[in-house]
């Protein structure tokens, strides 16, 4: 409750921690403000717009192999991830990035496992920095993202006023997160992965991305390399 008190304090001048008669009183008629206030804010429901999606040839560093066009673009403007998810990755480094798969093969079916979609630096193409299975990379740096993200939210990316509807605000996260599946003739993947880059590492066009897929029926995989 403290982002209460600090918020009621800033508007109103009024700082209900202090024990007095004049304190006690106007205590109690700031209680039933914040509750009629609260009351009001979970009776809203929160517009969690659907993130526009293109068909991966759309997008300007496209590629194409094999019969699949896969694309990624990352989200770092702060508007835009309040936008979409009500949340504030830049706080703690995060970055959410888009990733579109199209299967334009006439017969062929793809598997895509997300965990099987990488995130590097240029030139660092041994430090996974889509790590989701445990959480760390090979060279050792613990870096979290991806389920780890979207099932457990940190605090400090949601804005105090969105407190209240943190669970909203977490299944919207996996909602929009890549999920594993099979690429059929004409049929598109597409959500997010969510990284958490090292600290001085943010530069987004240092970033490389390498999806792998494994066509139906074969064991050797397709790697289609990607720049953000």
């Amino acid at each position: 409750m403290d982002w209460i008190q600090n918020h009621l304090l800033a508007v109103t001048g009024v700082d209900i921690t202090r024990n007095t008669p004049v304190i006690r009183g106007a205590s109690k008629r700031l209680d039933r403000l914040v509750v009629a206030l609260l009351c009001v804010s979970v009776a809203q429901a929160i517009d969690f717009p659907e993130y526009p999606f293109r068909p991966a040839k759309c997008y300007p560093r496209a590629v194409t192999q094999s019969g699949l066009t896969a694309a990624a673009e990352a989200l770092p403007r702060p508007e835009s991830q309040k936008q979409y998810f009500h949340l504030e990755f830049v706080k703690k480094n995060y970055l959410p990035i888009v990733v579109v798969v199209d299967n334009e093969s006439p017969a062929d079916s793809f598997m895509l496992k997300s965990e099987d979609v990488a995130v590097y630096l240029a030139g660092d193409e041994k430090t996974n920095l889509n790590a989701v299975a445990s959480g760390r990379s090979k060279g050792g740096e613990g870096l979290m993202l991806g389920s780890a993200l979207a099932l457990s939210v940190p605090g400090e990316l949601i804005a105090a006023h969105m407190m209240v509807r943190a669970t909203e605000i977490r299944q919207n996260v996996i909602k929009k997160e890549l999920r594993s599946v099979t690429l059929a003739p004409g049929r598109t993947a597409r959500g997010f992965i969510y990284i958490q880059l090292p600290k001085g590492a943010y530069e987004v066009g240092r970033l490389r991305m390498r999806v792998r897929v494994t066509r139906v029926g074969e064991d050797k995989p397709i790697d289609l390399e990607l720049s953000l």
